[in-house]
């Protein structure tokens, strides 16, 4: 079964959020903000692991997964992905084999982990 099928018959409606210029705090610390984009993309997503510790009485919690795409969306590593009421950082972005994107097994594979508010 190729990537695009399994887009086709189990992937979702994820969106996008831009990476806006970014700001100064008042100690001069830098602050993100994102634009949502009006725009939606179909991907399969997999989680792929998480973590839920307690370390010195605060709990820390991190979800990773893998999100394929099969043409290429127009993303950046600053851009982050929203799937599950959550929004995901990009860390990397894989183009197995180097395949063009108009040969037929083309795809992407984005890797990101879950941004906590």
């Amino acid at each position: 079964m190729s990537v695009r099928s399994i887009i086709q018959k189990h992937g979702v409606t994820i969106g996008k959020k831009t990476k806006a210029s970014g700001s100064v705090d008042a100690i001069g610390g830098r602050v993100e903000s994102f634009i949502s984009d009006l725009s939606s993309i179909r991907s399969f997503v997999q989680i792929t692991g998480g973590s839920d510790t307690t370390t010195g009485g605060r709990e820390t919690r991190i979800r990773t997964a893998r999100f394929y795409f099969d043409s290429s969306p127009q993303l950046d590593i600053e851009d982050r992905l929203v799937y599950d009421g959550a929004e995901w950082e990009i860390r990397s972005v894989t183009t197995p084999g180097e395949k063009q994107e108009k040969d037929g097994l083309f795809h992407i594979i984005i890797e990101a982990e879950e941004v906590l508010g």
